[in-house]
Protein backbone atom coordinates (compact mmCIF):
# COMPACT_ATOMS: atom_id res chain seq x y z
CA UNK A 1 0.00 0.00 0.00
CA UNK A 2 1.13 3.72 -0.76
CA UNK A 3 -0.91 6.34 1.07
CA UNK A 4 -0.85 9.92 1.15
CA UNK A 5 -2.70 12.91 2.68
CA UNK A 6 -2.21 14.74 -0.35
CA UNK A 7 -4.17 15.46 -3.65
CA UNK A 8 -1.14 16.57 -5.64
CA UNK A 9 -1.30 14.25 -8.58
CA UNK A 10 2.59 13.93 -8.50
CA UNK A 11 2.92 12.87 -5.28
CA UNK A 12 0.00 10.05 -6.21
CA UNK A 13 -0.60 8.63 -8.84
CA UNK A 14 2.83 9.67 -10.20
CA UNK A 15 4.95 7.86 -7.22
CA UNK A 16 2.35 4.88 -7.52
CA UNK A 17 3.24 4.75 -11.27
CA UNK A 18 7.07 5.12 -10.88
CA UNK A 19 7.10 2.84 -8.39
CA UNK A 20 5.81 -0.21 -10.84
CA UNK A 21 8.16 1.06 -13.24
CA UNK A 22 10.94 0.44 -10.67
CA UNK A 23 10.08 -2.89 -9.42
CA UNK A 24 9.06 -5.65 -11.31
CA UNK A 25 8.46 -7.81 -8.68
CA UNK A 26 5.45 -5.54 -8.02
CA UNK A 27 2.40 -5.20 -9.94
CA UNK A 28 -1.07 -3.05 -9.18
CA UNK A 29 -3.49 -5.06 -6.80
CA UNK A 30 -7.37 -3.58 -8.00
CA UNK A 31 -8.94 -2.17 -4.76
CA UNK A 32 -12.26 -3.61 -3.93
CA UNK A 33 -14.28 -0.73 -3.52
CA UNK A 34 -17.40 -0.78 -1.07
CA UNK A 35 -20.86 0.61 -2.84
CA UNK A 36 -20.71 3.53 -0.83
CA UNK A 37 -17.03 4.66 -2.43
CA UNK A 38 -16.46 5.79 -6.25
CA UNK A 39 -14.20 7.35 -7.95
CA UNK A 40 -14.04 11.08 -8.42
CA UNK A 41 -11.81 10.98 -10.85
CA UNK A 42 -10.60 8.60 -13.65
CA UNK A 43 -7.72 6.75 -11.91
CA UNK A 44 -6.19 2.73 -12.43
CA UNK A 45 -8.18 0.16 -10.51
CA UNK A 46 -5.56 0.13 -7.78
CA UNK A 47 -5.75 3.92 -6.94
CA UNK A 48 -8.43 5.80 -5.80
CA UNK A 49 -8.20 9.70 -4.43
CA UNK A 50 -10.81 10.29 -1.87
CA UNK A 51 -12.00 14.43 -2.42
CA UNK A 52 -12.95 16.15 0.76
CA UNK A 53 -16.25 17.28 -0.64
CA UNK A 54 -17.56 14.02 -0.69
CA UNK A 55 -16.66 12.09 2.36
CA UNK A 56 -15.76 15.20 5.01
CA UNK A 57 -12.53 13.98 5.51
CA UNK A 58 -9.15 15.72 4.05
CA UNK A 59 -8.31 14.51 1.01
CA UNK A 60 -6.69 11.02 0.55
CA UNK A 61 -4.68 9.01 -2.01
CA UNK A 62 -4.37 5.24 -1.40
CA UNK A 63 -2.61 2.95 -4.67
CA UNK A 64 -2.34 -1.26 -3.85
CA UNK A 65 0.24 -3.44 -5.18
CA UNK A 66 1.37 -6.91 -4.76
CA UNK A 67 4.59 -9.05 -5.28
CA UNK A 68 4.39 -11.23 -7.84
Amino acid sequence: MYSTCTLNPEENSGVADQFIRDNSDFEPFGLPLPESIRREIPERDNQITLMPQMYGTDGFFIAAFRRK
